[in-house]
């Protein structure tokens, strides 16, 4: 960031970024995922269980 030389790089670009008006919009597109998600990914999504249970996301 504060490096001069330092150039951004896009990673990957998959069409218009259409952007989120507020975080709030975000929460809508928890509702089309199924509500076991968590329990059939396994162990692998204990973190991410651990860190929306402490936020108060969805669990």
């Amino acid at each position: 960031e504060d490096d001069p030389g330092y150039l951004p790089h896009v990673y990957s670009q998959e069409g218009e970024c259409g952007g989120a008006s507020s975080l709030s919009s975000l929460a809508s597109l928890e509702q089309g995922l199924p509500p076991d998600l968590l329990d059939s990914l396994g162990s692998k999504a204990t973190p991410l269980e651990e860190i929306c249970s402490e936020s108060g996301g969805p669990s």
